[in-house]
């Protein structure tokens, strides 16, 4: 595919009979989602499908990302200059349907953030610069289901001297919800129990530290998981160099 599409964008998923994987992005200046189905021996496509406003923009702000939930039936879709975008989605298929574009409330928001579904895929977390926020995508109206979860504590790595603030949530296979900084430290922001509203699902800031430093994002892996529950192992724990134990 050549193209122009949007910047980190970029998720996959199994398809509906876990022999293949669906990989999807998004056509920059357009309202197409770009899908190939990637096969042990070949990759079909790319199929364009338009759905939904024409969000995705190319003007050097496409500064957010793409993320299906962890069952692979739901997709969502956010930059800080658009609308958040969540998708049903057809692992048969590869076809996006029922979406539902809502307008997230300004935070002071920057050119930049990051999404990620909690483990059972009911709340969505996005993260700016300073603050970070949960969606119930349950709600009944979701323009007003947005809870604020945390906010920059004025944390600064002590050796490196930059702000420990958000960028990128990830969901790990302990079932957590780690996420990193908008710069250069030696630090992640841990969300313990992310499946359960604000507060209980207990924001840890600054948490984990780090044996090396972090620059802006994680690893982005598929759900390897899918179909073969669970997803995740809250029993899980996790043993760093610098910064201890982190257990259930």
């Amino acid at each position: 595919l050549q193209d122009t599409m949007m910047g980190g964008f970029l998720s996959a998923v199994k398809n509906s009979d876990g022999t293949a994987w669906w990989v999807l992005t998004a056509e920059a200046g357009s309202n197409n989602l770009i899908r190939f189905l990637v096969k042990s021996d070949t990759i079909e496509g790319p199929y364009f499908q338009e759905i939904g406003e024409e969000i995705y923009r190319f003007d050097g702000s496409e500064g957010g990302n793409s993320v299906f939930s962890p069952d692979g039936n739901r997709l969502a879709f956010y930059e800080p200059k658009s609308k958040l975008k969540l998708f049903d989605f057809d692992r048969a298929t590869g076809l996006a349907t029922n979406v539902k574009e809502v307008e997230v409330p300004n935070y002071n928001r920057d050119f930049v953030s990051g999404i990620a579904f909690s483990p059972n895929g009911r709340f969505l977390y996005i993260a700016y610069t300073l603050y970070v926020l949960q969606l119930d995508t349950e709600a009944e109206d979701l323009e007003k289901a947005f809870v604020e979860i945390a906010e920059f504590d004025e944390f600064y790595d002590p050796i490196y001297g930059f702000p420990v603030n958000f960028y990128f949530p990830s969901l790990a296979p302990d079932c957590r919800l780690y996420m990193t900084a908008k710069n250069t430290v030696r630090y992640l922001h841990v969300i313990h129990k992310p499946d359960l509203p604000f507060p209980d699902c207990d924001v840890e800031l600054h948490g984990l530290e780090l044996p090396g430093v972090s620059n802006f994002s994680l690893p982005i892996f598929p759900n390897y998981r899918l179909d073969n529950e669970p997803v995740c192992d809250p029993t899980l724990s996790i043993l760093t160099k610098v910064g201890g134990l982190i257990s259930p």
